[in-house]
């Protein structure tokens, strides 16, 4: 495994303009914390995340378990009411979701309505 992760390092290395090095490797995929863009280094995809989508994916792939609870997203984004940031952070999910659906071997789990799950799968990046 730690092969692989130099490998996809050196990858990383040539596909990224020098100017977005500020990246978090997970297996296949590539989190630019510059600029909110994923990568995937099997396929060569990119995604480019709306702000509010970033800030979440970056605390995501910067937690030990690529898992956040709501509460610490809705205390990060928001100072509503109990009500709105439920709505607030149902909907951020929602759009966070969909924007990773076309985006091979990346999925946004959803815990219970308490806490969602970054979940990378390497086997389903390989397919194209």
């Amino acid at each position: 495994e730690r092969n692989n992760n130099i490998k996809n390092q050196e990858l990383v290395e040539s596909i990224i303009p020098d100017e977005k090095k500020r990246d978090i490797c997970i297996e296949h995929l590539v989190y630019n914390t510059n600029d909110g863009t994923l990568y995937n280094t099997i396929n060569n995809q990119q995604l480019k995340l709306p702000r509010t989508q970033a800030m979440v994916m970056e605390m995501l792939v910067k937690s030990s378990d690529y898992y956040v609870t709501k509460n610490e997203i809705c205390q990060a984004l928001w100072s509503l009411d109990e009500n709105a940031a439920t709505r607030s952070y149902n909907s951020l999910c929602k759009r966070l979701r969909d924007s990773l659906e076309s985006f091979d071997g990346v999925e946004l789990v959803t815990i219970k309505d308490t806490a969602i799950q970054l979940v990378v799968s390497s086997s389903a990046a390989a397919v194209e």
